[in-house]
């Protein structure tokens, strides 16, 4: 084409003109666009650099959130660590002091006994009537040493309780009895409700205890003493928590009898007692309390207190360990193995005197 156009003079000058113009046109549009693409990708560097500074001062940020977290940890730990040395100082003479008094007893005993032996006056036997009420003393305060330990703070049973009051109808109630009291937290929670109620225990130092927080009618008695002199259909309710797996088999059918002597027709018995359909509470947790005799399975407390006439008894079972502790595997097996080791671990028997 350029050549042809070279060989007319005039009009080649003109047409090689114009071309030339539209070929600057092109190329003034291509330098355009490739300027264009530039800023855009100036655009986009700058975008991306501003990207990179946040990520670094989110780096920062999280960098000084690490090391005040660890800063913490390690506070935390060193105020941790403290308290232990202060809790095994405190245990160490705790214990020692705890070690000293036994054996000051134990002195005592022996050469109480040995003057006892060789003595057959009313001053021994007096004195021997001494060591046996120092001796029941003693287990009293281990008692109540024990409660404090394994069956949890007065607040955290007062809460428990708080949840039973739904299986007693409250506005029928108008006096109750509480066998075994222990610390009288149930005592306490029927008097806030302005039921003249009563707690009954054997043991002397859990009576005080009971009285140091100012409950009232609380009796230091033994309960089948206590029953005799009680006339028929005297109680609303009646009520035992943790009692009846320390009676043999035989004084607890008296028991029974006699509690649905002295209720109100109609009137309820509850008690409650260790689950033992929970195999970690039948082999283990029920045998922290020397006291208790063998697992009671709730069909058989149940059929007791239908044998003795009690209407409308029923189990319902308590307290199941908590869920964070489950097998978390998706399998009947470990379903199984979680109702068998986690589930409730105690039950009440409720029944209502005919």
């Amino acid at each position: 084409m350029k050549d042809f156009l070279k060989k007319i003079p005039l009009l080649g000058w003109f047409l090689r003109f114009l071309y030339n113009i539209l070929r600057i046109n092109n190329l003034k549009h291509t330098v355009y666009m490739q300027q264009t693409q530039l800023q855009n990708q100036q655009i986009q560097l700058q975008d991306q650099q501003r990207q990179l500074q946040d990520q670094q001062r989110q780096l920062q940020d999280q960098q000084m959130t690490t090391d005040s977290i660890k800063a913490s940890l390690s506070h935390i730990q060193d105020e941790f660590n403290s308290l232990n040395q202060n809790i095994d100082s405190i245990v160490v003479k705790e214990i020692f002091h705890n070690m000293l008094g036994v054996h000051q007893r134990v002195d005592q005993f022996i050469f109480d006994s040995k003057i006892l032996i060789n003595s057959d006056t009313p001053e021994a036997s007096a004195k021997l009537e001494s060591i046996n009420e120092k001796s029941k003393l003693f287990f009293d305060d281990y008692y109540l040493a024990f409660e404090n330990k394994f069956r949890g703070s007065r607040e955290n049973i007062l809460q428990r309780y708080r949840e039973y009051l739904k299986y007693i109808d409250i506005d029928n109630v108008s006096k109750a009895l509480d066998i075994g009291c222990g610390r009288g937290e149930w005592v306490q929670l029927l008097q806030e409700h302005n039921i003249e109620s009563y707690g009954i225990d054997i043991n002397h130092t859990m009576v005080l205890e009971a009285k140091s927080y100012k409950v009232d009618n609380i009796i230091n008695e033994d309960i089948f003493k206590f029953l005799k002199n009680i006339d028929d259909n005297s109680y609303d309710l009646i009520t035992g928590f943790h009692i009846i797996e320390h009676i043999p088999f035989e004084k607890l059918l008296i028991l029974l009898k006699e509690v649905q002597r002295v209720l109100k027709p109609s009137a309820k018995a509850i008690f409650e007692t260790p689950n033992p359909k929970n195999l970690l509470v039948a082999s283990l947790t029920f045998y922290n309390d020397p006291t208790h005799l063998n697992p009671l399975p709730p069909d058989v407390v149940k059929f007791m207190l239908e044998y003795l006439s009690f209407n409308e008894v029923e189990i319902v079972e308590l307290n199941p360990f908590g869920s964070e502790i489950h097998i978390k595997e998706e399998s009947g097996s470990a379903q199984m193995l979680n109702n068998l080791l986690f589930s409730e671990q105690d039950y009440l028997v409720v029944g209502s005197k005919k």
